[in-house]
């Protein structure tokens, strides 16, 4: 397979949601990607397998010392639905980073207590 192979449901993710997506690997895995160009990335996973039906996973990335995956969505079966999930992360991002981090406090300040 050529390297420069775009599998069929990630070529038409791509032409369906325009020139901001791009094909990039990730994870060994040839994936949908956005640098939202403010320290935030989006990651669309599953579109490389042979598989007709589309079922496909979103990642919210956060570059700051590394990579944060602050949400997620699964099982997205349609190009519609897909672009919705996208929009909201762009125009929702630092909701999803202040919700992310208010988990992370409060999974810190948790207390286990044996009765």
């Amino acid at each position: 397979m050529p390297k420069d192979y775009i599998p069929m449901k990630l070529k038409k993710a791509l032409e369906f949601l325009g020139p901001e997506y791009v094909m990039k690997v990730i994870d060994l895995e040839k994936c949908g990607y956005r640098d939202l160009g403010d320290g935030y990335d989006i990651e669309i996973s599953g579109l490389s397998d042979k598989r007709k039906k589309l079922s496909c996973s979103v990642y919210l990335w956060k570059k700051d010392h590394g990579y944060t995956i602050i949400h997620h969505r699964h099982d997205i079966s349609s190009y519609s639905h897909l672009k919705k999930v996208l929009d909201d992360y762009a125009d929702n991002k630092e909701a999803y980073l202040e919700q992310y981090n208010d988990q992370r406090r409060a999974e810190r300040n948790y207390l286990a207590v044996i009765v």
